[in-house]
């Protein structure tokens, strides 16, 4: 599943995750689409594809100092729209997602 995750650091935190950002290696079950610094923001942004929570851990926890990791799942804007504007619409491509073995866990309930 795809996901974007956004972390905030504050200014202050900056050297050390240039240092953490630079020796960071993504876990090998992860495939990287895209890493980008938000100019001025102090955010930097990760675009990857994930198969489950552990993976998406293995990215967050050694960041867990120095600011606030964001995980969002992502899809494609025509994806959605065809989610949301079909007769069957929202709910049974919801259904769908939700009954996936990646958002079956206790957490996302």
């Amino acid at each position: 599943m795809l996901f974007v995750m956004w972390f905030e650091f504050k200014p202050e935190h900056t050297d050390e995750v240039n240092k953490l950002w630079r020796e960071f290696k993504y876990p090998k079950e992860v495939k990287v689409i895209g890493r980008y610094l938000l100019i001025g923001r102090h955010i930097s942004v990760a675009i990857f594809d994930a198969s489950n929570e552990e993976a998406i851990l293995k990215i967050t926890y050694p960041f867990r100092n120095l600011g606030i990791p964001h995980v969002n799942p992502a899809l494609s804007l025509e994806e959605s729209l065809k989610m949301v504007f079909t007769p069957k619409g929202y709910r049974s491509s919801l259904k769908r997602i939700l009954s996936s073995s990646f958002a079956s866990t206790k957490w996302s309930k």
